[in-house]
């Protein structure tokens, strides 16, 4: 979609056209949902972080501005943002679930962990689609794209382990979200062109 496109669909979101909201969901769902499966791997956390991000449109759709991004990328954005906060709380959660393990003395051995269920096709096809853009991504970005995203760390904490400026890692994840966005705004760009 152009700026202009956006930008008029999200005034009829803005006066609370349904239509106008569906037609957007269509549009953007395979991105959202791409970048939260990649970041969570898990198919109903996705689910979650899809429907948070659309109703962040919904509620805040005049908080977009095309001058500064389309409107995929303006989704994206929040969704990835909203992924790493829950890889960071997963994180924090599994690591007092350690602490509290490690002190109680003599405590049964913990259950296997459950297999994860089977995923649609589709969302194995649009993970293994992140996955190639994300392995396109230069070495420096790439890995500071998976250590925010799947190990939850922080810039900070990239920084010291890479022996660079925090404003270097801010710079990486930046660069990396955008070939990103442009990466999936372009597939999405030659999906719509077939047919």
């Amino acid at each position: 979609m152009s700026s202009t496109t956006d930008s008029a669909l999200v005034a009829r979101i803005v006066a609370r056209d349904q239509r106008a909201y569906a037609l957007a969901y269509r549009a953007h769902d395979p991105a959202v949902r791409g970048i939260a499966l990649k970041i969570l791997r898990d198919g109903a956390e996705a689910d979650d972080i899809v429907q948070e991000t659309f109703l962040h449109l919904w509620k805040n759709a005049e908080a977009f501005d095309a001058t500064r991004g389309s409107l995929r990328s303006w989704l994206v954005h929040f969704a990835w943002m909203r992924a790493i906060d829950r890889v960071r709380t997963r994180r924090r959660e599994r690591a007092a679930g350690d602490a509290a393990e490690a002190e109680a003395a003599g405590a049964a051995a913990a259950p296997p962990p459950a297999r994860p269920a089977l995923e649609p096709v589709e969302e194995k096809l649009e993970r293994a689609r992140v996955q190639d853009a994300i392995a396109a991504l230069p070495a420096e970005q790439r890995r500071a794209l998976e250590s925010a995203a799947f190990e939850g760390r922080t810039a900070e904490e990239i920084a010291r382990a890479e022996g660079v400026p925090v404003a270097t890692v801010y710079s990486r994840l930046r660069l990396a979200r955008e070939r990103l966005v442009t990466w999936m705004e372009g597939r999405a760009r030659r999906a719509g062109g077939k047919g």
